[in-house]
């Protein structure tokens, strides 16, 4: 069962059904969304001087690796559903450019209305096309 977990979220070779790509980002999100609040949490402090608004390096490196398992995870899903290649990249991309101006402290404050707020809002746009690619049913060929 755990080299089939494994397997599923770290590696880019098979295929995922919808299901399993489903059950996977709902699982995926909810490790991201624990790990940001278990590893930002005030006792877990790297410095005497950090920046409140620039995440710690543990939960940096809690998101690249669940950042890293839902682009397997996709491109897995997408080579099922028959979609091109390409429409990985419109994930991987704007994934890794969001991780870094997140670990950078760029997107501190998602919810204020800023220029900052309106790069996350593109980085998400630019995604919608691939995540609605592996959410769906393949089209019928014939």
């Amino acid at each position: 069962m755990s080299g089939y977990v494994i397997d599923l979220f770290f590696s880019f070779s098979d295929r995922a059904n919808r299901r399993e790509w489903l059950l996977g980002t709902l699982v995926l999100a909810l490790a991201a969304f624990g790990g940001i609040a278990l590893f930002n949490d005030n006792s877990f402090d790297e410095s005497a001087y950090a920046n409140p608004d620039i995440p710690t390096m543990a939960a940096f490196l809690w998101m690249s690796l669940v950042l890293f398992a839902f682009v397997a995870l996709s491109a897995k899903r997408l080579r099922e559903a028959g979609r091109p290649a390409w429409m990985l990249y419109t994930i991987a991309i704007p994934a890794f450019i969001a991780l870094c101006a997140w670990g950078s402290g760029l997107f501190a404050h998602p919810f204020v209305p800023s220029l900052e707020t309106l790069g996350l809002g593109a980085l998400l746009a630019v995604m919608i096309p691939a995540v609605i690619g592996c959410a769906t049913r393949p089209a019928k060929q014939g």
